[in-house]
């Protein structure tokens, strides 16, 4: 039996070249998009840090100062809308770097400590300016146990929207945080999602209409 010789051209030579070049190119972008993406995030974080050290300012002012009062509300609000889209921004680097990528995890523990530091002073300015914010510790867990069907951050998202009032501070309980760690013992956190509302604790997932009840409760 004669065997068939397969005649490669130089077409199919020149398509394969470019097909593993494209590939090649495809990885690098992807490589370069995640670090600069990181970099960026970086760069948000320091912004962050920044604005937090003014709230830090105003709680060493004069109890009596009717400015840091009112500048204090207008630095909390601004503070709050930009710590929240920097957690999406991380919810988005995770999802495109993976579940327990070192560097997310990393900035996820940082962003804990933050989070907690901003809540302390937010309660000791609610106490000398007569606020009425309500504060909320979400704890929750993006690892294998996660199911979107009890995702309490979307609710919490929606009520947030319609409550601006309201401030949630987010906590992955996998980030090995020492911050979350200690929240976690303090408020004796045995499973996710659970919520500390105005001190209150909460277990287990909640629908709209009953966490919207509990926290109608709380204004």
């Amino acid at each position: 039996m004669k065997k068939v010789k397969r005649k490669i051209s130089r077409t199919h030579v020149i398509a394969f070249i470019i097909s593993i070049l494209l590939f090649f190119v495809g990885i690098l972008m992807g490589l370069q998009l995640s670090y600069y993406g990181m970099s960026e995030l970086g760069k948000e974080f320091e912004e962050l840090k920044n604005d937090e050290y003014i709230m830090e300012i105003l709680m060493l002012m004069e109890e009596s100062d009717e400015i840091s009062c009112s500048f204090y509300g207008q630095q909390m609000e601004k503070f709050n809308y930009d710590t929240n889209e920097f957690g999406k921004m991380l919810d988005r680097a995770e999802n495109a770097k993976g579940k327990g990528d070192p560097e997310v995890m990393k900035l996820k523990s940082s962003y804990a400590l933050m989070e907690f530091r901003d809540s302390l002073f937010l309660k000791q300015i609610k106490t000398r300016c007569n606020l009425s914010n309500i504060i909320i510790y979400y704890f929750y867990s993006n690892g294998e146990d996660y199911d979107p069907r009890t995702d309490q951050g979307k609710v919490l998202t929606r009520i947030k929207d319609e409550k601006p009032s309201i401030m949630i501070y987010n906590f992955d309980v996998n980030a090995r945080s020492p911050v979350t760690e200690l929240m976690r013992e303090k408020h004796n956190i045995t499973h996710v999602p659970t919520m500390i509302i105005n001190d209150k604790k909460y277990d287990g997932y909640k629908k709209y209409d009953e966490l919207n009840k509990i926290i109608e409760t709380e204004l």
